[in-house]
């Protein structure tokens, strides 16, 4: 396992943990064979995952391994990941995260995770294989790290509810260009107005939106989180579609929310005739404020 040490050690730049570390390989309902260094190996959830060349099939799997609360991370090696029904996989659907203290991190992380300023588009993407949301979090202590999200149409990325509390998400990409324009398309968000995790932490994200005249729904929806963080974002309307159109929120704040925005960046494509309405919108907002 010598090649392993391109990664920058035993399993590269993932943050240190005294738990296990589970590797998942992308594939197709198709073919479950995947590269590292030019060589092909076979995924598959009757792996271990515990090394890239016994890589799990699924995310699905690997969280089902994970222990809570135990400092476990899994590890995305680059390429598109979901829920679907694959050459290793029982069951449609969505990635549900109900274990606490897990973390997901796509391969190659590429310099600070914590501290290097907006990513682009990491290699290691998170989708849905339907009508549906592509990562659901319902557990504590949560942290993404360095994937790209793709929404499904009509869908959020990943949705979280009032369980997830210290949710946290770095350097992620949220594809908004990409799904049909649609107001229930959304890229990080509350799976309702209500819910209000405490202690959620967005900070080097890109939110990328494109529309062909139908806006999509905010890249970002905190619901009524509390004491929220939000930091060092960018969100941008690209503009490039047939008939675009104005983006109409790109981050919402729902009733009795409280929290912050710190240096995040709002914008369109230069030389793009779009726009966006509103950066940050609170709605229904009839809470004390100060």
């Amino acid at each position: 396992m010598g090649y392993l040490t391109k990664w920058g050690g035993p399993w590269g730049r993932i943050p240190s943990t005294a738990g296990s570390v589970y590797f998942v390989a992308p594939v197709s309902s198709s073919s479950s064979s995947y590269n590292i260094e030019n060589r092909a190996y076979t995924a598959s959830d009757q792996n271990d995952g515990l090394s890239p060349e016994r890589a799990l099939a699924t995310v699905t799997k690997a969280i089902a391994l994970a222990t809570a609360n135990n400092g476990d991370t899994i590890c995305l090696l680059p390429g598109t990941h979901n829920a679907s029904t694959g050459a290793n996989e029982t069951a449609a659907g969505n990635i549900a995260v109900n274990k606490a203290g897990l973390t997901f991190i796509g391969l190659p992380a590429v310099g600070d995770v914590f501290a290097a300023p907006g990513v682009l588009k990491p290699s290691a993407i998170i989708t849905a294989p339907a009508a549906t949301i592509a990562v659901s979090v319902t557990a504590a202590r949560t942290t993404f790290i360095n994937l790209s999200i793709l929404p499904i149409t009509q869908k959020a990325g990943i949705d979280f509810t009032t369980a997830a509390t210290h949710l946290s998400v770095f350097n992620c990409f949220f594809d908004l260009a990409t799904p049909v324009g649609h107001a229930s398309t959304k890229g990080l968000a509350a799976t309702s107005a209500t819910q209000a995790p405490t202690y959620l932490f967005v900070k080097n994200c890109v939110f990328e939106e494109d529309n062909t005249g139908t806006s999509h729904g905010p890249a970002l929806d905190v619901g009524a989180a509390l004491a929220f963080r939000v930091e060092g974002n960018y969100f941008y309307n690209l503009g490039t579609g047939a008939g675009v159109g104005a983006w109409t929120i790109a981050g919402q704040v729902n009733d009795v929310a409280h929290g912050m925005f710190k240096g995040n960046n709002f914008f369109t494509l230069l030389g793009s005739a779009a726009a966006i309405t509103a950066g940050i919108k609170g709605v229904s907002m009839t809470g004390a404020s100060e």
